[in-house]
């Protein structure tokens, strides 16, 4: 596959209204109605017939069923894909979307490629869905390449956007990619927050971890879990027990059952 960071693409514009909102007609609700594969089949079969497929927005339905409806089928989504001839970036970004619920991350790298071979306009929820195929593979090399994209085009200020970058660095054991992006941010919410507590944690760097969970302005129950289930991993139960009465007695938040199944885990581990 050729390098990604080697294709060029402009910052994302907008589909215009007319080429993605026609009229509703009867066959795009009888779509909304199909309960199997082969009902679609009938009704994409009525779309092809009357030209109707060849409508980005009616081929985007069409796509959005096969792709991530139970009753879909990723190879019919593809399908609709390769039948238009400038396939929007929306049917992109859902057949990405419906391979990463199928647990297929490297085929959502492959339509990121295709994406930018077709010169379609890849927008936050496309990066959004490349970087989690990213992190799901593991993958330092495309991360990096797709970060290179987002400064490139100004999108990696994107909050979202942001959370995933550090959660794909500090998985792939990077933690000093991943505290550039937390440090050079402005902004940073709690989910940025517990990213990067939980990149402490996975990399064993305790000192860090403490030193992060001191700072931060708020917590909830995916900080302290996080901390609980660090000292676990590490074989120390009694901080782990302090640490769940700490947060009992901070009323930040209540346990939920991550929580209480560390806890039970504790107990056990200690006896």
């Amino acid at each position: 596959m050729a390098s990604l960071a080697s294709i060029p693409f402009s910052i994302p514009q907008a589909i215009p209204v007319a080429q993605i909102l026609p009229a509703q007609n009867s066959n795009l609700s009888l779509l909304q109605l199909c309960t199997h594969l082969h009902e679609a089949n009938q009704i994409h079969a009525l779309m092809i017939k009357s030209s109707q497929a060849t409508d980005a927005y009616s081929a985007g339905r069409l796509a959005e069923f096969y792709a991530i409806s139970d009753h879909g089928s990723l190879q019919y989504a593809e399908k609709v894909l390769r039948s238009l001839q400038d396939p929007p970036t929306f049917i992109f970004n859902t057949l990405m979307r419906g391979n990463l619920n199928r647990r297929n991350p490297l085929q959502s790298i492959h339509l990121y490629h295709q994406m930018l071979l077709a010169s379609a306009e890849p927008d936050h929820f496309t990066f959004t869905f490349a970087l989690k195929a990213s992190t799901q593979l593991r993958s330092l090399p495309i991360g990096h390449q797709l970060h290179a994209h987002l400064v490139e085009h100004g999108l990696h200020s994107n909050p979202h956007i942001r959370n995933k970058l550090i959660h794909l660095y500090a998985v792939c054991g990077r933690i000093s990619d991943a505290c550039k992006v937390f440090d050079g941010s402005t902004e940073l919410d709690i989910v940025a927050w517990n990213s990067m507590l939980e990149g402490y944690a996975d990399n064993k760097d305790g000192e860090s971890l403490h030193d992060l969970f001191s700072r931060m302005p708020a917590r909830d129950v995916v900080s302290w879990n996080t901390m609980m289930a660090y000292h676990i991993e590490m074989g120390e139960f009694e901080e782990a027990i302090m640490t769940f009465r700490s947060m009992q007695e901070s009323h930040e938040c209540r346990p939920n059952r991550v929580t209480l199944w560390s806890r039970d885990e504790k107990m056990i581990k200690s006896r």
